[in-house]
């Protein structure tokens, strides 16, 4: 597959991650409460992911195979999870106050930033790629764009 299917990909994820947030805000709504929307949201995810593991026609297999990877993976390799709980939070309680539009853009940055902090020191086992004027300037740019957004 070509670079540009994985760009594609990638765009559509995040136009995916804008709908989610619209999306766990009115469940916010009709619940009333940021934490049992966060949890509705991840039970649906879950049993998603559940249905194409069955669908795929190996889900107890899948599963069994833990035996397999679970000790070489280290401590912290499970708490993806806990991430994602971090942000789905965040866009529930942030979109309400300060719309979609902003919020992804806080969310946006705080990616990219940690996302060139992990490759600039090589946590979490990836080959260190270290800052360069370019990465920076990219930075600085989303970081424009999110104080224009909020002084307007």
């Amino acid at each position: 597959m070509h670079k540009s299917w994985f760009v594609a990909i990638a765009i559509t994820g995040g136009m995916l991650v804008a709908a989610q947030a619209g999306m766990n805000n009115r469940l916010r709504v009709a619940t009333g409460d940021p934490l049992v929307a966060v949890f509705v949201s991840f039970v649906v995810g879950t049993a998603l992911l559940g249905a194409l593991l069955v669908a795929r026609g190996q889900a107890l297999q899948d599963l069994a195979s833990a035996s397999d990877w679970l000790p070489r993976l280290p401590w912290w390799g499970l708490l993806g999870g806990t991430c994602g709980v971090g942000y789905v939070m965040s866009t529930v309680i942030g979109v309400p106050r300060i719309g979609v539009a902003m919020c992804i853009a806080c969310v946006v940055l705080g990616q990219q930033v940690g996302a060139m902090l992990m490759d600039h020191y090589g946590w979490m086992g990836l080959t260190p790629t270290a800052f360069d004027t370019r990465r920076l300037l990219a930075v600085a740019c989303m970081l424009a764009g999110v104080w224009f957004m909020h002084k307007g």
